[in-house]
């Protein structure tokens, strides 16, 4: 509430729940990367519950009216409920890493530190109120894969594009998955994923093998690796 206002409040005030209770710190900067990207895909013009509609994959007639079902980042926070994307909203406000106008639309803005955390330069850490079953670090290789399986779906759009095919005949949503979870950075190991055949390999190995390795070295990841 003090931030609404532009006024904040060092330190602890021992008296609401948020600091007589202990919670747990947890890595969200995957997630914080999600929610940013979808502000800046929106064109800053929305509040936290628009953003976290689209990311969460609603059906609502504004979404689908408006052509937001077709953002890469639509549906991609599926695995994360509205109360968990709400409170990340309301951390990356507190932290400074995003804006909010205070014209009683609240609408999102974005800062400097906001491209810093979607650039892989700023981490970002948030309070959760419970812990999750899901371990922190799987959930962290799960989320990767899913940018990287997004990335390549993307390429594979635009091959077929400009083949006149469609998406699928280039490679199945399965074929994508697997590169996305081994991240193949040679053709040998291009070639050793399921679906990938010599002549796919020599049609579409360099492309998506350099994609893997560009977005490996952008984000800071190894290549090869497996996700569990």
């Amino acid at each position: 509430i003090l931030g609404y206002f532009g006024e904040k409040f060092p330190g602890n005030c021992g008296q609401c729940d948020n600091c007589r209770e202990s919670k747990p710190i947890e890595d969200w900067t995957i997630e914080a990367m999600k929610f940013l990207s979808c502000v800046a895909r929106c064109k800053e013009r929305y509040g936290i519950s628009y953003i976290i509609d689209i990311l969460r994959g609603s059906k609502s007639h504004k979404i689908l009216e408006r052509g937001h079902h077709k953002l890469s980042t639509y549906g991609i926070g599926k695995d994360h409920t509205v109360d968990e994307w709400k409170s990340l909203g309301r951390s990356l406000l507190h932290q400074g890493l995003l804006d909010r106008t205070t014209d009683g639309y609240g609408i999102l803005k974005l800062n400097a530190c906001s491209w810093e955390v979607m650039q892989r330069q700023r981490q970002v850490k948030i309070a959760i109120a419970q812990k999750r079953n899901l371990d922190i670090q799987t959930r962290s290789l799960a989320a990767e894969v899913e940018m990287l399986f997004d990335h390549l779906r993307q390429l594979r759009k635009t091959i077929a594009d400009e083949q006149l095919i469609p998406p699928y005949m280039v490679f199945p949503d399965s074929t994508l998955r697997a590169m996305a979870q081994q991240r193949p950075v040679t053709l040998e190991a291009f070639l050793e994923i399921s679906g990938v055949g010599n002549h796919k390999l020599s049609r579409y190995g360099e492309r998506f093998v350099s994609a893997i390795r560009n977005y490996c070295e952008e984000q800071g990841l190894s290549g090869g690796s497996t996700s569990p």
